[in-house]
C-alpha cells in the first residue's frame, strides 16, 4: 500500500519588470442611449409620478456624481467610453411622460416589451441627435421607464427590469434605424438603487453577464455590479472590462514572484493580475486591489474593506455567465472570516490585507482543500498569496506562488460544455473508437451524444427521445461491434440496444426482463449481456440480428447483483456477487455447458476484466481493495492492495486501470475524491487526485494515443480530465501476409501476418482475436490499404486486386444537354456519356468553345461570359460531342416602392430603392438616359407625385425604367373658437374672438345675422344693432391641411342700449282716403321722435263703427258715409278721415270654369298656351307666374296670376288650376301623382286651393287613389 506523496513546491521569489501593468488601453467609443419616460395606461397617478420625478432620474443618468451613469461608465473605463444619453421628451423645460396601451397588471403578468417599444415609438418615431455612433444602421441602446408602485413583478414579465434585444427585426424603426439592444426599468428599482440598476442593465448592453444566481450562494455579491445591484454602485472587476469592452489590458502570471497592485482607477497602474497554474487549461485565478472609499456617493462605497480579492475565471461558461448554475466568475471566500457562516457575509467580507490580518490565501498541497484555490471540480491549484500587506495607500504588493508543471503528473481538464447539465439524475458512458471520444447520458428518457474529433466537441444527439422503462435507467454501456458504435442500456424490466447509423441513434432490439442491472462484452464481435432479474437470478443474453436472445440462466438463488461477462481461451465467464454470503459465483460457459468454478473471494463490492486471456478481479470488503487473477484453472491473489473504495476496472489499449473513491466513511459524500490506478505490471498512482465531490456511479477510462482520460458526473454535469500515460500504447507494427496480390473474387489469407504491440514499457504480440482488420477484399481491381486496428491505434499494410482485361473499344460519345440558355455568370456542368460505358478505350476529353468571350469551358463546367452564343465541343480520341449555348442579361432586379408619407413640414423621401444593379436616375417626366446615381427625390408638400426612374444596366443587367405614384397625404388640421359664446351691448367696440387655427386652410368668416353684426374678412366683429347672430368660421382644407371638423363658431348676443326718449308727437301715413264698401286701409303710427323709449301702445277709436271700423290700425269700410279714425299714444293723437262709397262690381266673363268667392279659375287643360286662354276672357288682362309675365306661346299652368281690368276701371285678381298639374309647372307626369300619394298617405299635405282643385282629377269634390291612379294611367298612356 501506497501512499500519494504530497509534492513540494519550490518557491523561487523573482522580481518582476516594472513594465508588467493590467493598464488601460486606448480604445476610445461614443454610444448613444435613448431614453423614454412612460406611465401604463389610465395610470393618472403614474403621469403625476414622472411630471414629478424626472429630472431626479435624470440626474442619475447625467448628474455631476461620479456614480451618475454617465461619469460611472467614463470612470471604470478610463475615459475611454463616452455615453450621450437623449431625453427626446424634454423640449423646451416641457415634459410630457408616455402613457402605453397597457396596463401595469399586463406587464406584471406577462412580457409586453414589444408593445411598449411600439407604443414609445408610434409616439417618437424620430428624434434628433445623433443614435448610431458606429453607423451599422442600429440604434446604439433604447432604454424605457416603466412607472410601477411597488415591487411586485412577475418572473420574465416586462415589469422586471431587463435587457433584452428587440426580436421584430425592421418591423418598426427609431429615426429609421432598426432596434437591437434595449432596456426595462421600472422606477421602484431605480428609486430604491438610484443610478445602480441603470448602470447594471445597461452594462448587460455592452454585454457583461450576470453574476448572480438563483441558489443564494453569491458568487460575487458586492464586488461586481453585475453582481449586485446595490447603491453606491461598485467597480465592475478588472477582467470583465478587459474581456468584454477591452478597457485594460491585463498580464498573466505563470511563475511564482512578487507583485504590485494599483488601485482601479490608476489608469496607468496595474490594476490586476491573471495567475494561472499548470493544473488547469481553462481556469484561472485574478487578484486586483479595491479601495473603499471615505465619502458616500463614490464608486465602490458599498464594498466591506479595502485590501485584495481574488476571483477565478472559468472560460468553459458561455458569457462567463453565472445566473444558469455553473459559476464563470466565482470570488474566493472563507467562511471563517465571516461574521455568520451565510454565504453572502463569507463573501463580503472575504478581503485580504494587513490590517484587517488576513495575509495568506492559498494551499500549496495538492491532495489538500483546506483554505486553497480551488477549480469548479473542486481540485486544488496550488497557487498560493502570502505576504499581502497594508491597504493604507494607493498600492499594495503580495507574493504568488505556482506549482512548477514539470515537478507534476497531473490531471488536466479537457474543455467540454455537457449538453445535459442540471437535468436531474442521469446515468453516463463514454468510450474512445478510432481515436474519437464519445460521450453519452440519458435523463428523463432522452439520450445525449456528443464526440471529441481532433480538439472540437459536435453534437450528435440533444435529447433524442428512446424508449425505455417506466423508470430512469440503472446502467449504460457504448461497446463497439466491426467498428460501429452500440449503446445498451439496462432499466427496470427492460433492456435495449441502439446502434449509430450515419450520426443518428437506431433502435435495434429490446428485452423485457430486467431490474437494470446488466454488464456486456463484445466476443468475437457478438454481443453478450448478463442481466440480472428479479433480484435473485442472473442470465447470459446474445444480441445478434436485431434480436436479443437468452442462452442461459446461470445463477438463481438468494438477492444477487453485479452480473459480469466475461471471456479467455475462447470460453466464456459468468460472474455475479451473492449478497447473503458476499461470494463472488463465477461460471464457464462453454458449448452451452454451464460449470460453476469455486474460489473464496468474499467482497461487498468488486468488479472484473478479461486481459491477455487472463481475468482481473477487483474486490472490497472490508478493508483494502484486493486484486486476484484467474487464467482459467487457478486464483492468483496479488500482493498489493488500494486503502479506498468502489473499484471499477476499465481496459485501454492493452492496459487495465482501477477507478476508485478515496472517502472511508461516505463515497457518495461531497468530499469524496476520484482516483485512478494503472495496473499493467505493478500498482501505480495515475497522476493526483481527479476531483472531489463526484457521481461515484457513473465514470469512464479510456485513452487515445498516449493520453490517458477520465469521464466523471459532478453536480450532475459531466467532466473530462485527461493526462500522459504511464505505459501508452504507441504504435503497432505489422508484418504483411505472405500473400498480397490477388484476382478479383479471390479469398483473401491472412497466413503471415504478425502484428506487435508497442508499449513505453514494453512490447506484445497480439492473436487474431484481439485486433480488428478492415478493408480487406478483393471485390474490386486495384491497390488497396488493409487497416489493423487495436485500442484506438492503427496501422496498415499494402495488397493489390487484378482481374484480366477485356478490350471494349469507344464507338460514340454524347453530352447529357445539347442547348441551352443561360444569364451572364451562370454556369452549366456537362457530362460525357461513353458508349459503350464499359469501354476500356482512353477517356481523357478535351473541352474547346467557339467563343471564349461568350462562354469558357473548364473541366466540364460552362461558365456564361457575354451575351451571344458559343458551341461547346468536347473531344475523346476523335470522337466529338457538342453543346450550344445562348448567353443574355438578367433582367434588372431593382425594386422601387412607395413611401407611406403625410405632410410634417419637412422635405421626406418619396420612395424606397433597393436591389438596384447599375446606376439610377429620377424625374418627375419620363426619363430614358442615366449617367451616375442620383439621390431619391424628395418633396414637402402634400400632393400626389409621379416619379420616374431609369437603372441604366451593366454587363450583366439590362437596364430598367419605370415610373410610380407617391401621396404624401394632407395632415389633420382644426379650428376652434376661444369664447363659445360672447355677449356686448349695442354701440360697443369692434371685437375679434380668438380663432386657433392648426394647418394651412383658408378661413371664411360669416354672420347669420348682418342686422345684428358683420366681422371682416380678419375675423373682425363690428355691432350694428341689438339682436343675436351666429359667427362662423368656415374653413377650406390648405395644401397640406384637411380639416375633418370645417367649421367653429360662437354665439353674439347684442343687448340694447337703454335711453329715455320721450314723445313729442305722432303722426299717420294717411290723412284722408276714399274706399268702396268693403274694402280695407292699413294705417301706420310715426313717432316723433322715432327712437323714443316711451310706451308706444295705440288705442284707435271711430267717429261712427257704422260708417268705418279699425282694428289694430286696419281700417274697414262698412257703410257709405264719412268717419274720423284717432289714433292716440299716451297724450298724443293723430287722425284719419274716411269717406265710404258703395262699389258696382261685374264679374269676369269668359268659357272657363271659374270660383268668384275663391278667384280661382279652374278645370283648364295642360295644353292650352297663354294666347289662346286670354282670347277667351272678355276684358284685357296681365297673366303672371311668380311674378313673372308669361309670354304668349307658354302653357297654362297652376297657380298663375291674372290680373284684370273690367270696364268700370274696378281691378280683380284670379289664380288659375290645370287639372293634373299638381306641382304648378305646367306638365303632367310623376312629381303629380307623388304629391297626391304623399297627401294620401299623410306624409305632406295639399293645402292650397288651387293644387287642391288640380289634384281632383275626377272632378268627385275630394283627392283620393282613384285621382291618382287616373293621372297615372294618363301619364302611361302618353298624355290619353
Amino acid at each position: 500500500m501506497k501512499k500519494f506523496l504530497c509534492i513540494l513546491i519550490m518557491i523561487v521569489i523573482l522580481l518582476f519588470p516594472s513594465n508588467i501593468y493590467a493598464k488601460n488601453v486606448n480604445n476610445e467609443k461614443n454610444y448613444a442611449n435613448v431614453v423614454f419616460f412612460t406611465y401604463f395606461n389610465g395610470d393618472l397617478e403614474g403621469k403625476k409620478y414622472m411630471e414629478d420625478n424626472y429630472k431626479t432620474i435624470m440626474e442619475y443618468y447625467n448628474g455631476s456624481s461620479e456614480t451618475s451613469v454617465k461619469n460611472y461608465l467614463e470612470n471604470i473605463s478610463f475615459n475611454n467610453f463616452h455615453l450621450y444619453n437623449l431625453f427626446p421628451q424634454i423640449n423646451d423645460s416641457t415634459f410630457i411622460p408616455i402613457e402605453l396601451s397597457i396596463t401595469e397588471d399586463d406587464a406584471n403578468n406577462s412580457n409586453y416589451d414589444s408593445i411598449i417599444i411600439s407604443d414609445v415609438l408610434k409616439k417618437y418615431p424620430n428624434v434628433s441627435g445623433t443614435i448610431d455612433y458606429d453607423k451599422d444602421g442600429i440604434v446604439d441602446n433604447l432604454t424605457i421607464i416603466l412607472r410601477n408602485k411597488a415591487d411586485n413583478a412577475g418572473s420574465n414579465s416586462s415589469l422586471v427590469s431587463h435587457k433584452s434585444d428587440y426580436p421584430g427585426g425592421n418591423d418598426i424603426t427609431l429615426s429609421n434605424k432598426s432596434l437591437g439592444t434595449y432596456n426595462m426599468l421600472n422606477t421602484y428599482s431605480i428609486r430604491n438603487t438610484k443610478s445602480s440598476v441603470i448602470i447594471h442593465e445597461f452594462m448587460h448592453s455592452l454585454g457583461y453577464p450576470d453574476l448572480y444566481n438563483s441558489n443564494n450562494d453569491y458568487p460575487v455579491f458586492t464586488w461586481d455590479i453585475m453582481g449586485n445591484v446595490i447603491s453606491p454602485p461598485p467597480y465592475s472587476l478588472a477582467y470583465l472590462r478587459s474581456y468584454f469592452t477591452n478597457w485594460l489590458s491585463i498580464d498573466e502570471i505563470t511563475k511564482s514572484g512578487t507583485i504590485t497592485l494599483n488601485t482601479q482607477d490608476n489608469k496607468d497602474g496595474n490594476q490586476a493580475y491573471i495567475i494561472k497554474s499548470p493544473l488547469n487549461d481553462y481556469e484561472f485565478f485574478v487578484v486586483e486591489y479595491r479601495k473603499k472609499p471615505t465619502l458616500f456617493d463614490k464608486i465602490d462605497r458599498s464594498i466591506s474593506n479595502s485590501g485584495v480579492i481574488v476571483y477565478r475565471i472559468n472560460t468553459t461558461i458561455t458569457g462567463l455567465s453565472n445566473k444558469f448554475g455553473s459559476y464563470g466568475v466565482y470570488v474566493y471566500r472563507d467562511n471563517s472570516f465571516a461574521l455568520n457562516s451565510t454565504p453572502s457575509s463569507a463573501v463580503y467580507n472575504t478581503v485580504f490585507s494587513k490590517e484587517l490580518g488576513r495575509t495568506t490565501v492559498g494551499n500549496s498541497d495538492l491532495n489538500s482543500k483546506d483554505k486553497a484555490l480551488l477549480y469548479s471540480d473542486g481540485t486544488n491549484s496550488g497557487i498560493v498569496l502570502s505576504e499581502i500587506g497594508s491597504s493604507s495607500s494607493n498600492s499594495i504588493t503580495l507574493n504568488v506562488s505556482i506549482p512548477n508543471k514539470d515537478n507534476l503528473d497531473v490531471w488536466n481538464e479537457l474543455k467540454y460544455d455537457d449538453i445535459n447539465k442540471n437535468s436531474g439524475y442521469k446515468v453516463q458512458t463514454s468510450i474512445e473508437m478510432n481515436n474519437k471520444i464519445y460521450v453519452g447520458s440519458i435523463t428523463n428518457n432522452k439520450l445525449y451524444t456528443t464526440v471529441y474529433d481532433n480538439g472540437n466537441w459536435s453534437t450528435i444527439s440533444n435529447g433524442t427521445n428512446i424508449v425505455i422503462g417506466d423508470v430512469s435507467p440503472s446502467t449504460m454501456e457504448f461497446k463497439i461491434i466491426n467498428n460501429k458504435l452500440y449503446l445498451i442500456y439496462g432499466c427496470w424490466n427492460k433492456i435495449g440496444v441502439y446502434s449509430l447509423e450515419n450520426n443518428i441513434w437506431k433502435k435495434r432490439a429490446e428485452y423485457n426482463y430486467s431490474t437494470g442491472y446488466m454488464s456486456t462484452e463484445v466476443i468475437n464481435n457478438e454481443l453478450y449481456i448478463a442481466n440480472m432479474y428479479n433480484n435473485n437470478n442472473a442470465e447470459l443474453l446474445k444480441y445478434k440480428d436485431d434480436n436479443i436472445t437468452k442462452l442461459t440462466n446461470y445463477y438463481s438463488g438468494s438477492f444477487v447483483g453485479d452480473p459480469k461477462v466475461l471471456s479467455i481461451n475462447n470460453k466464456i465467464y459468468l460472474m455475479a456477487r451473492e449478497s447473503s454470503t458476499k461470494k463472488i459465483k463465477i461460471y464457464e460457459y462453454s458449448n452451452n455447458i454451464l460449470k460453476e468454478i469455486n474460489n473464496d473471494i468474499l467482497v461487498n463490492s468488486y468488479d472484473a476484466k478479461d486481459l491477455n486471456n487472463k481475468i482481473i478481479i477487483a474486490g472490497k470488503n472490508t478493508g483494502d481493495i484486493e486484486l486476484y487473477e484467474f487464467d482459467g484453472t487457478n486464483f492468483k491473489k496479488k500482493t498489493e492492495t488500494i486503502p479506498y473504495n468502489l473499484p471499477q476496472l476499465f481496459k485501454s489499449q492493452g492496459n487495465l486501470y482501477l477507478r476508485t473513491i478515496k472517502d472511508p466513511t461516505d463515497i457518495y459524500s461531497n468530499d469524496n475524491v476520484l482516483m485512478v490506478y494503472s495496473l499493467s505490471d505493478k500498482v501505480t498512482m495515475e497522476g493526483n487526485n481527479i476531483a472531489s465531490g463526484v457521481n461515484a456511479d457513473y465514470s469512464g477510462v479510456f485513452s487515445i494515443g498516449n493520453r490517458l482520460y477520465i469521464s466523471y458526473i459532478k453536480d450532475d454535469i459531466t467532466h473530462i480530465k485527461y493526462k500522459e500515460s504511464n505505459n501508452s500504447l504507441l504504435s503497432l507494427s505489422i508484418t504483411s501476409p505472405n500473400k498480397t496480390t490477388y484476382t478479383v473474387g479471390d479469398n483473401v489469407d491472412l497466413t503471415g501476418l504478425k502484428v506487435i504491440a508497442n508499449y513505453t514499457k514494453n512490447r506484445k504480440e497480439l492473436s487474431n482475436n484481439e485486433y480488428t482488420i478492415t478493408n480487406f477484399n478483393t471485390n474490386k481491381v486495384g491497390s488497396y490499404s488493409a487497416t489493423i486496428t487495436y485500442e484506438g491505434i492503427s496501422n496498415t499494410f499494402n495488397y493489390e486486386v487484378i482481374e484480366k482485361v477485356i478490350l471494349n473499344p469507344l464507338k460514340s460519345i454524347n453530352l447529357n444537354k445539347t442547348s441551352g440558355t443561360k444569364y451572364i455568370g451562370e454556369t452549366e456542368n456537362l457530362t460525357v456519356i461513353y458508349n459503350p460505358s464499359n469501354t476500356t478505350d482512353n477517356k481523357n476529353v478535351t473541352w474547346t468553345s467557339s467563343n471564349n468571350n461568350v462562354a469558357s469551358i473548364n473541366n466540364g463546367v460552362v461558365t456564361a461570359k457575354g451575351i451571344g452564343n458559343a458551341i461547346i465541343t468536347a473531344k475523346v480520341g476523335s470522337l466529338t460531342a457538342s453543346y450550344k449555348i445562348t448567353v443574355i442579361k438578367h433582367d434588372n432586379p431593382v425594386i422601387v416602392k412607395a413611401n407611406t408619407l403625410t405632410y410634417n413640414g419637412k422635405e421626406q423621401e418619396l420612395i424606397t430603392v433597393s436591389n438596384i444593379k447599375g446606376n439610377i436616375c429620377y424625374s418627375y417626366n419620363p426619363i430614358s438616359s442615366c449617367s451616375t446615381n442620383e439621390s431619391i427625390p424628395k418633396k414637402i408638400n402634400a400632393g400626389e407625385y409621379t416619379v420616374y426612374y431609369y437603372v441604366i444596366g451593366d454587363n450583366n443587367y439590362n437596364s430598367k425604367s419605370g415610373s410610380i405614384k407617391v401621396n404624401i397625404n394632407k395632415k389633420s388640421g382644426s379650428i376652434s373658437y376661444l369664447n363659445k359664446s360672447i355677449t356686448k351691448t349695442q354701440g360697443d367696440q369692434a371685437f375679434t374672438n380668438v380663432l386657433t387655427k392648426i394647418g394651412d386652410g383658408i378661413i371664411n368668416y360669416s354672420s347669420s345675422d348682418n342686422k345684428v353684426a358683420t366681422i371682416d374678412k380678419n375675423g373682425k366683429v363690428t355691432i350694428l344693432s341689438s339682436g343675436n347672430t351666429v359667427i362662423k368660421a368656415i374653413v377650406i382644407d390648405g395644401e397640406n391641411y384637411f380639416y375633418n371638423i370645417k367649421e367653429a363658431s360662437y354665439t353674439l348676443t347684442v343687448n340694447k342700449k337703454i335711453i329715455n326718449i320721450p314723445i313729442t308727437s305722432i303722426s299717420l301715413n294717411k290723412t284722408s282716403g276714399t274706399k268702396y264698401i268693403g274694402e280695407t286701409e292699413n294705417l301706420v303710427v310715426s313717432y316723433n321722435p322715432s327712437n323714443t323709449t316711451d310706451n308706444k301702445s295705440i288705442t284707435w277709436t271711430t267717429s261712427n263703427s257704422k260708417v268705418a271700423t279699425i282694428n289694430n290700425g286696419v281700417v274697414k269700410a262698412v257703410g257709405v258715409g264719412n268717419a274720423v279714425i284717432t289714433a292716440k299714444v299716451m297724450n298724443k293723437t293723430a287722425t284719419y278721415n274716411i269717406i265710404v262709397k258703395k262699389k258696382e262690381n261685374r264679374p269676369i266673363t269668359y268659357k272657363y270654369t271659374y270660383d268668384s268667392s275663391k278667384k280661382i279659375i279652374f278645370k283648364l287643360n295642360n295644353n292650352v298656351n297663354i294666347n289662346t286662354f286670354k282670347n277667351n276672357l272678355n276684358y284685357s288682362s296681365i297673366i303672371k307666374s311668380n311674378n313673372n309675365i308669361l309670354k304668349d306661346n307658354d302653357l297654362i299652368r297652376t297657380n298663375m296670376t291674372i290680373t284684370y281690368t273690367d270696364d268700370e276701371g274696378n281691378v280683380q285678381i284670379y289664380n288659375t288650376s290645370v287639372l293634373g298639374d299638381v306641382n304648378g309647372d305646367g306638365n303632367i307626369n310623376a312629381l303629380d301623382y307623388v304629391k297626391i300619394k304623399n297627401h294620401i298617405m299623410n306624409t305632406k299635405k295639399i293645402l292650397k286651393d288651387v293644387f287642391i282643385l288640380s289634384a281632383d282629377y275626377n272632378n268627385d269634390g275630394k283627392i283620393s287613389a282613384l285621382d291618382y291612379v287616373r293621372i297615372k294611367n294618363y301619364i302611361m298612356n302618353g298624355g290619353k
